[in-house]
């Protein structure tokens, strides 16, 4: 990066100046300020332009330098702008703040600078005071806005496009990919982070995408541990393929945040694998274009156990027994758990999201799986003794000897008020429902107690909680948001609660 700039801030409310910045009353970037500016600088450092009402975000300096330091033959290279459509990265108004837009743009993309026709006025650099003038080539990078922030306005209007009429199409807008990125994204998912300049190291969590449980110690961690950036790459499939790993997406932050990638298989995962190549190339990807440090592993549902393999310090987090047993449902009390019970185990998958698991599958994944995860630089870590007791049970487990115990902490929530004797009786069933968890029995125990003035409230019950809707006495909430479950429950007063 260059040792020495001036900065220039232009419709400034103060006139002064010091060796390498100068602030100017003038209004607009107009010929009066190329004047001042010839006659002040004497030396042949880069200068840079910027409107002093304009909203700066971070890094925006660093950022605008970079493509000029890296590329010789740029001699001027400008910020993009949503007032001209050429450097806009939006083609309709986006619903959010120009930091939240400045984000989303710097995370979306890796940065690349393109020539235009045109320049953005609030923010751009020259590689020197006779440049200023000059006749140069305009150039703009790709991953910093910066404009004046509307009066009093909600959103941020896209930049007109030209009327051309009956001719025939205008050639690709250079920011066409980002456009249509953008028009998918909800600002509210973005949170404020830049990757690869504010010195924060990056983690990756390995989640599937069923929501839950997991998906809320994920989002918890991540809200607690705001001194790292968060990726979460997430396994996507279908219930009833039994195909697990179709595609993934890569979010920013949380299981629900901005999505800065999308990865397809042509060859999909069913449950698991204890290799995938496409799946690895992914993982490896990843890795290096965001400078993963650590991996926090919290399903291998739909990922390839590759991801236990890349020599990076590896958090294994228990939120279940996969794929040391291959059923959903977890009945490991016994003392010993005999082949007869893995036997029964196993032909229950047919009826569970996986899909029929043979023996000799199984026994392939707890052989690599266990072998994986004696690695030195692999941590796991269990909520609670009981977990790592029952798979101490399972046949090839040794590397379970050395689970951590750290139990699951949440925010404590208030206390709620509610009526004892209110009526109808009320019954609150927390959480997912799904075949494994028992789905038939609950379903049994509402029709058995359908005529006793007793209603169900099934709360984040997630998609298997819609076939309950029928029912008279049942009410199905299917989502909500943690930040909101204190007052969800005030106002459903439970007496009991399962």
């Amino acid at each position: 990066m260059f040792k020495f700039v001036h900065t220039v801030y232009y419709n400034s409310a103060e006139k002064r100046r010091t060796d390498f910045e100068f602030h100017s009353s003038e209004p607009t970037f107009n010929e009066q300020l190329i004047a001042q500016l010839q006659q002040e600088i004497k030396h042949q450092h880069p200068v840079v332009v910027v409107n002093a009402q304009a909203y700066l975000p971070p890094f925006w300096q660093h950022r605008l330098l970079q493509g000029m330091a890296e590329n010789d033959a740029i001699n001027h290279l400008s910020a993009l702008s949503t007032q001209q459509h050429e450097l806009s990265p939006l083609c309709q108004d986006f619903n959010g703040t120009l930091a939240q837009l400045d984000q989303a743009v710097y995370l979306l993309q890796r940065p690349h600078y393109f020539l235009s026709s045109t320049f953005n006025p609030h923010c751009f650099v020259v590689r020197n005071i006779t440049a200023l003038s000059a006749d140069e080539n305009k150039y703009a990078i790709n991953n910093l806005v910066v404009d004046v922030p509307p009066n009093g306005q909600q959103t941020i209007a896209a930049a007109t496009q030209p009327d051309i009429g009956d001719q025939r199409p205008l050639p690709a807008h250079p920011l066409a990919e980002i456009q249509l990125q953008l028009e998918k994204s909800t600002p509210q998912t973005i949170k404020t982070g830049y990757p690869g300049l504010d010195k924060k190291p990056v983690v990756l969590h390995l989640v599937m995408d069923w929501g839950g449980g997991v998906h809320q110690w994920v989002n918890d961690f991540a809200q607690n541990h705001d001194d790292i950036h968060h990726l979460v790459l997430s396994s996507q499939g279908e219930f009833f393929r039994h195909q697990q790993g179709e595609r993934f997406q890569l979010h920013w932050h949380q299981t629900s945040g901005l999505v800065l990638n999308e990865f397809h298989l042509s060859q999909v995962i069913t449950a698991t694998t204890v290799h995938h190549a496409q799946y690895q190339a992914i993982l490896d990807s990843v890795i290096g274009n965001w400078d993963i440090k650590r991996l926090i592993v919290s399903s291998l549902i739909g990922h390839a156990m590759d991801c236990l393999n890349t020599g990076l310090p590896t958090l294994r987090i228990l939120h279940d027994y996969f794929p040391h047993w291959p059923s959903l449902n977890a009945q490991l009390d016994d003392a010993v758990i005999g082949q007869d019970k893995i036997n029964q185990a196993l032909q229950d998958t047919k009826h569970e999201p996986f899909g029929e698991i043979k023996a000799t599958e199984l026994a392939s994944w707890r052989q690599s799986n266990n072998q994986l995860l004696q690695q030195d630089n692999i941590t796991i870590i269990a909520p609670d003794e009981s977990v790592k007791t029952n798979l101490l049970k399972l046949p090839g487990s040794s590397s379970f000897a050395k689970t951590l115990i750290i139990p699951h902490a949440l925010v404590p929530l208030k206390a709620i008020e509610y009526q004892a004797q209110g009526s109808p009786f009320k019954v609150l069933v927390l959480g997912r429902i799904s075949p494994p968890k028992g789905q038939h029995l609950l379903d049994a125990c509402i029709q058995k107690l359908a005529n006793n003035n007793i209603q169900f409230i099934l709360l984040g019950a997630g998609t298997h909680g819609k076939a309950f809707d029928g029912y008279p006495n049942v009410r199905v909430i299917t989502d909500y948001k943690q930040a909101e479950l204190s007052q969800i429950l005030t106002e459903i007063s439970p007496q009991l609660a399962l």
